[in-house]
Formats: C-alpha cells, sequence, structure tokens
C-alpha cells in the first residue's frame, strides 16, 4: 500500500526518455502506460534484499572494495528518498546530496581524496593502534582503508552529503538578557551542525545495505573542502559533511565486531556500569 503523502521524487530520464516519471505514485505520466510503471516499479522492489532493520544494523559493514557495475538510477533515488526521512534540527531539511557518476568528475574527487588521506594516513601513524583491536584486525582495517584512499575515484557513485547554512539572526534582534549569549549561541550552533545530516548518512548506510550496495562514511576529503567545493560547483554556504563510495560490493557483509555494550554504556552517571 503506497503512503500517498509522500512528497514525489522525479527521475530525469527515467526509461531513458526524457520525460520526467514520479517514482512513488502510480498515475501514469506522459508517454509511459500504466504497465511500464508498473513494471519499472516492480524492478526497483525485487532490487531490494528481504531484510529486517537490525539484520541490516547488525550487517551493513564498510565494504570499500566495490565493482565497477553501474547502480541504476531509480535505486540510487529510492536512497536519496531514505535519506531525506532522517530528522534534522528544528526540521529545516536543509540538506543537499551530491550524486557523482560522470567519470571525470570521480576521477579528480577521487584525486582530491587520495591527496587528503596522505595526511590522515600520518595521523593514523600518529595515534597507533586502537587498544581494542588486535595487531590483525589493525592491519587489515589501514590495508583497507588504503584501498579505496586509491581507488576512490573507480566506484560508480560517489554521494556527496551536504549541508546549507542556516541565516544566523543579527546581534541587534536579540534581547538585552541575551546580549552576552551571543557568541556562545553561535559556537553552540556550530557544534551541533551535523545532527542535521549524520542521521541522513545512516539512512543512506542502511538503505544501500537493503539494496545489496556496499557504502561506508568517510571524511577525509574536507581537509581539502576549497578544492571539493569549486569542483562540485558548490555555493558558498553550503559545505560537505561525508564522501559516500557507493557500489556492489566484491566482499560480503557481515559480522561486525563492535566493543560490548558493557564497556561503552552507563547507568544514570559515568562509571556507574550497564547490567550486562
Amino acid at each position: 500500500m503506497r503512503d500517498e503523502s509522500i512528497c514525489p521524487i522525479y527521475l530525469d530520464p527515467p526509461f531513458n526518455s526524457k520525460a520526467s516519471y514520479n517514482v512513488l505514485f502510480k498515475a501514469p505520466t506522459g508517454e509511459h502506460s500504466q504497465a511500464q510503471i508498473e513494471a519499472f516499479e516492480d524492478t526497483v522492489r525485487l532490487a531490494m534484499s528481504e531484510i529486517g532493520l537490525f539484520d541490516a544494523i547488525y550487517s551493513a559493514r564498510a565494504l570499500r572494495r566495490l565493482k565497477p557495475d553501474p547502480v541504476p538510477e531509480e535505486i540510487i533515488t529510492r536512497i536519496l528518498d531514505a535519506a531525506i526521512r532522517a530528522p534534522s534540527a528544528g526540521n529545516t531539511q536543509n540538506w543537499a546530496f551530491i550524486v557523482v557518476r560522470d567519470g571525470e568528475q570521480r576521477r579528480r574527487l577521487g584525486m582530491i581524496y587520495r591527496k587528503a588521506s596522505d595526511i590522515a594516513s600520518e595521523m593514523y601513524k600518529a595515534r597507533g593502534r586502537p587498544a581494542h583491536m588486535t595487531e590483525e584486525q589493525y592491519r587489515r582495517l589501514m590495508t583497507s582503508g588504503a584501498y579505496l584512499w586509491d581507488h576512490m575515484g573507480e566506484a560508480p557513485v560517489l554521494l556527496v552529503p551536504c549541508l546549507q547554512e542556516r541565516a544566523t539572526p543579527a546581534r541587534a534582534t536579540f534581547p538585552p538578557s541575551l546580549d552576552a549569549m551571543y557568541e556562545r549561541e553561535l559556537a553552540y550552533e556550530r557544534l551541533i551542525r551535523g545532527a542535521s545530516i549524520y542521521p541522513a548518512v545512516q539512512n543512506i548506510i542502511l538503505a544501500c545495505r537493503a539494496f545489496g550496495l556496499g557504502t561506508l562514511i568517510t571524511t577525509n576529503h574536507i581537509r581539502c573542502e576549497g578544492e571539493v567545493k569549486a569542483l562540485l560547483g558548490l555555493p558558498p554556504d553550503v559545505s560537505t559533511y561525508a564522501l559516500m563510495p557507493i557500489g556492489y560490493p566484491q566482499g560480503k557483509f557481515g559480522p561486525l565486531a563492535r566493543k560490548p555494550v558493557s564497556e561503552v554504556a552507563y547507568a544514570d552517571r559515568w562509571g556507574v556500569a550497564w547490567p550486562n
């Protein structure tokens, strides 16, 4: 049963034509018959794995080795539609998603990512192995990361989640009682900005898992944000928050190795262990 209140998402071009088609509504538009539309929807539906929410959460590994096979535009649109179901501060929905599929754009973005990752590599070396990881686990992590550093531009889709800055109220509009807090309020807004985009990123990860696609969140490119913004033509008030390669994986999903809940959760205050 369709939720007819859902905002329409348009594909251009669907079915290799120039017409637009509403993915979520069943009504035929333009040159496409009802049968064509239903066949199209079946194609998208069948591409999704029969997987439960917790199965997806527990098996959505960071798969960095991707096949070059193209990802259908219809599936990308469904993934983006899942992204925009996430919450955002004040329901501003001031997100934007740049889908990079052009080969030359991907190559150039991959080169910027490679340069930024050289810095990340030195940071990893300086920090050393996390205490909860074995030498072998850390070696595999670094090997996998290094592969992505060299091959980011080869992923068939590079998705760049962005946020547009919210207009800051002029200081004169604040009541006198809050004037002294103005700078602190601006610092607060900068601190929480990611809360309006990273829930959407997690939805993207889970939607990719449902479609059998590999992806992960990486942020190395932000070290070279100016170059990325110039390449993608972003306005001055729009910033990137992640770079997500998407494609059909060479490896397999799950399971995930994580520290147990008992080591990271507390009851009522820090240091009081959460009961097992």
